[in-house]
C-alpha cells in the first residue's frame, strides 16, 4: 500500500487511480463492468486532491464522487463495503486525509445537482 509524503502517489498507467488501489480493485471478485465503476469512484476521491478553488472545478469534483456512488450502488450489491474501503486506501495518510477534508470544506455548503441512476 503507498504511503508515501505524496499525496497524489504512484500512478503509473495515467489512470488518475493510484496502482496501490488499482490493485485492489482488479483482486475484487467482481465483474469487469462492476470494477470499472469502482475505478471512476476511486478516480474522483484522487480528483479531491487536485481540485481548485474554482466553483466549476468543485461541483465537477462533486459529481463525479456522487456518481460513482450512485453507479456503484446500482451495479454492485455490498457496494458500501468497496466505497468505504477505496476511500479508507485513498486516504490513508494524514497528508491525503488533510487534502480531502480541505476538499469538503470548499465543497460545502453550495447546491449541487443530484445525480440520478439514469446519469449511470
Amino acid at each position: 500500500m503507498d504511503r508515501s509524503d505524496d499525496i497524489k502517489g504512484v500512478d503509473a498507467d495515467g489512470n488518475g487511480v493510484r496502482d496501490d488501489i488499482d490493485r485492489r480493485i482488479a483482486a475484487y471478485p467482481l465483474t469487469t463492468e462492476q470494477k470499472a465503476l469502482l475505478i471512476k469512484f476511486a478516480g474522483a476521491v484522487e480528483a479531491t486532491h487536485r481540485t481548485t478553488q474554482d466553483d466549476n472545478s468543485i461541483a465537477a469534483t462533486v459529481n463525479e464522487l456522487q456518481k460513482g456512488i450512485v453507479c456503484s450502488a446500482a451495479a454492485i450489491p455490498d457496494y458500501r463495503s468497496y466505497v468505504f474501503e477505496l476511500r479508507a486506501i485513498s486516504l490513508n495518510t494524514e497528508a491525503r486525509t488533510k487534502s480531502y477534508l480541505q476538499f469538503q470544506d470548499k465543497a460545502s455548503g453550495r447546491r449541487y445537482s443530484l445525480v440520478e441512476e439514469s446519469d449511470c
